[in-house]
């Protein structure tokens, strides 16, 4: 795992081993969308979260699209975007994802910060094969 810190403050406390809501956030809806159904189903079991029919509509949206975000949320004021990195037996291996406060973090589905997580997935997928 790396942690990069970015130039502008944000009111999250997040470090390294920060155990992400499958749910609330996107780095957790990517892993939901896109990692093994069966080790999603124990993490759910263990955050004793639901598979409500809007969560399933909303992950095979994620999973159309290939990419997730969120918008004032978990926290208000802060954004993020979260796109899965597969292996060369395209198994879910670990989620990119840029956090930043609203505002400064541009987390439209083609804005340059899509487009980046996106080609930096795909070079890392790339010397995963």
């Amino acid at each position: 795992m790396r942690y990069e810190r970015g130039g502008f403050p944000l009111h999250v406390n997040l470090h390294v081993g920060t155990v992400m809501s499958l749910s609330a956030t996107s780095t957790g809806r990517v892993f939901r969308a896109f990692d093994d159904q069966a080790r999603v189903a124990a993490m759910l079991a263990h955050q004793a979260e639901t598979n409500a029919p809007e969560m399933a509509a909303r992950i095979d949206e994620i999973r159309a699209r290939g990419i997730e975000r969120g918008i004032d949320a978990p926290s208000p004021g802060v954004s993020s975007m979260s796109v899965p990195v597969f292996d060369g037996a395209q198994r879910m291996e670990l989620a990119l994802t840029a956090i930043g406060p609203i505002g400064s973090c541009d987390v439209d589905w083609n804005g340059p910060l899509a487009r980046a997580l996106k080609a930096a997935a795909r070079d890392i997928a790339g010397l995963l094969s």
